[in-house]
C-alpha cells in the first residue's frame, strides 16, 4: 500500500512544521524488520563470504568491497524499500523544498561544530600531527586511489547512518497500535540518559586502557547536540513513540552483536559505544521529525563519520574506533 505523506503544522511557521507518515502499519512493521534484519546480520554474512577462496583481503579491491559492503548492509535496503513503496525520499524525510533544505543544511553546520571539535581537541591532546587530525581519513592517502577510497568510505558510511536511521524512523512512525509522545521529552530522557550511561560504562572500560578523557568528550559532545537540537524542537510536537523505539534498539543491537554479543563478547565495550551511537540517533531521530531542521543530519554526518570514531551510529568501526 503507498504512503501518504501529511505536514501536520503545530505552528503558523515553517520552524514547527513536523513530517507524520501515514502508511499500512503491516507494510511498516515488514520495511523495519527487514532493514533490522539486513543491518544485523549483514556482518555475519561478511564474514561467511571473506572466508571463500579469491576473496581479496588487502589492496584496492579490498577497499572498494569494503564499501560495497557498509552500503549494501546500511543503506541498500532502505532505499530499495523506498522505491519500492512508492515515497522514495520521502521515507527517509529527505524531501521538500531547495528552501528547506537550506535551512536544514545551515542548522546542521551548526550541529556539525561539536562533532568537529571534540575530534580535533583529541587529535591534539594525543599529539596527533595537524595534517591527521585535520584532513580525517584522508590524512594517510598518499595518491588519487587512496583519496577516493577514503572519500567513498566517508559517503558510504553517512549514507548508510542517515539513511539507515531515519527509514527506521519514519517506517516506526507508522508501526500501529503506538503512543504519542511529546519529541522534547523523548529526546532529553533517551539523549540525556544515553549520555550518562556513556560516562559510567566508559569510565569503567578506562580502567583496562583507554582514556578517560575521550569518554568525557564523546559523552560532552553528544549533551551538547542533544541541548541544541531541543532548543530547536517545538514544544507541542508529539510523535509516535516506535519512531523513536525502532532505530533505538536496531542501533543498540548493532552495537551488541559488534562486540561479540550478550554472553560470549565485550559487554562493557558494547554498553559504551552503543549508548554514545543510541544518543547520536535520537538526534537524527529528532531533527527529521521538525521539517525546518530534517536536512541538519547531512552536515552532522558528515563531521560524524569524517574521522573514525565512537560517535557513528553504526557499529562498522567500533574494534578501530573505541
Amino acid at each position: 500500500m503507498c504512503a501518504q505523506f501529511v505536514l501536520q503544522r503545530t505552528d503558523q511557521t515553517l520552524a514547527a512544521s513536523v513530517l507524520t507518515v501515514y502508511m499500512d502499519s503491516d507494510d511498516a512493521r515488514t520495511d523495519v524488520i527487514l532493514v533490522a534484519a539486513a543491518a544485523l546480520f549483514g556482518g555475519t554474512l561478511r564474514g561467511i563470504v571473506s572466508q571463500l577462496p579469491g576473496y581479496p583481503r588487502q589492496g584496492l579491491a579490498a577497499a572498494i568491497l569494503n564499501i560495497a559492503w557498509v552500503v549494501a548492509v546500511t543503506a541498500l535496503v532502505p532505499w530499495l524499500l523506498s522505491r519500492y513503496r512508492g515515497d522514495r525520499a520521502a521515507a527517509f524525510a529527505l524531501d521538500g523544498s531547495r528552501f528547506g533544505r537550506w535551512l536544514g543544511i545551515r542548522a546542521g553546520l551548526v550541529l556539525a561544530v561539536p562533532p568537529v571539535i571534540a575530534m580535533v581537541s583529541l587529535g591534539m591532546l594525543a599529539g596527533i600531527s595537524p595534517q591527521r587530525w585535520i584532513f580525517g581519513r584522508f590524512a594517510a592517502a598518499a595518491n588519487i586511489a587512496a583519496v577516493l577510497v577514503a572519500a567513498g568510505l566517508t559517503v558510504a558510511l553517512t549514507a548508510g547512518a542517515t539513511l539507515l536511521v531515519t527509514f527506521l524512523s519514519h517506517r516506526g512512525s507508522a508501526w500501529g497500535r503506538t503512543v504519542d509522545m511529546r519529541l522534547t521529552q523523548l529526546l532529553r530522557t533517551f539523549g540525556i540518559a544515553s549520555a550518562a550511561l556513556a560516562v559510567v560504562t566508559g569510565l569503567v572500560r578506562s580502567i583496562r586502557g583507554p582514556s578517560p578523557l575521550a569518554v568525557i568528550v564523546f559523552a560532552a559532545t553528544i549533551m551538547v547536540l542533544v541541548l541544541t537540537v531541543d532548543r530547536w524542537v517545538p514544544s507541542g510536537v508529539s510523535i509516535p513513540r516506535t519512531a523513536m523505539l525502532a532505530p533505538v534498539i536496531v542501533v543498540g543491537l548493532l552495537h551488541l552483536f559488534a562486540t561479540g554479543g550478550l554472553f560470549r563478547g565485550d559487554l562493557i565495550t558494547a554498553l559504551y559505544s552503543g549508548s554514545l551511537a543510541v544518543g547520536m540517533t535520537v538526534i537524527v531521530v529528532a531533527a527529521t521529525h521538525v521539517t525546518r531542521i530534517r536536512w541538519a543530519v547531512v552536515p552532522l554526518m558528515i563531521a560524524v563519520h569524517w574521522w573514525p570514531s565512537c560517535l557513528s551510529p553504526l557499529a562498522l568501526e567500533v574494534a578501530r574506533a573505541c
